[in-house]
């Protein structure tokens, strides 16, 4: 009777560990600053940010085609989506589980959002959503 109240015991503990580890791996979100390389804000993933990206993705209008497609000055949000996004419009057509997102702050009307292909190949595209909404969040004023 001992050894089996040990061994509920032990299973208990360890399907607990379990799930606290992997609550704790949840994915983070990190803002980077273009100047330095430096992260200057984390945050754990949540549907706000899954949202938002949805609201971001929606605002496409066009592929960038700038050699040098980031700015001098700004941030970059690097969101791992909690659940998956699936994307179809004239430029891209797949499931993405990571966005990032460059804030250009000497121009606060055109930002850009990266997007990966399968073969991991990052595709720039030009967008007109409002970032500030997502820097506040982070704690981040522009």
């Amino acid at each position: 009777m001992r050894i089996a109240k040990l061994i509920l015991l032990v299973l208990f503990c360890s399907v607990n560990l379990l799930f606290s580890v992997s609550a704790s791996a949840s994915p983070m979100i990190k803002v980077v600053t273009i100047e330095s390389n430096e992260i200057v804000a984390e945050a754990p993933s949540s549907s706000f940010f899954d949202q938002e990206v949805r609201k971001a993705i929606g605002t496409i209008d066009g592929i960038t085609v700038e050699a040098n497609p980031l700015p001098n000055k700004g941030y970059i949000l690097k969101i791992p989506l909690k659940a998956p996004v699936k994307i179809k419009n004239k430029w891209y057509e797949d499931i993405v589980q990571e966005v990032l997102i460059i804030y250009n702050s000497s121009d606060t009307k055109r930002h850009r959002i990266v997007l990966y292909t399968d073969e991991n190949t990052p595709m720039f595209f030009n967008t007109t959503y409002d970032v500030i909404t997502l820097l506040q969040k982070m704690g981040i004023s522009e």
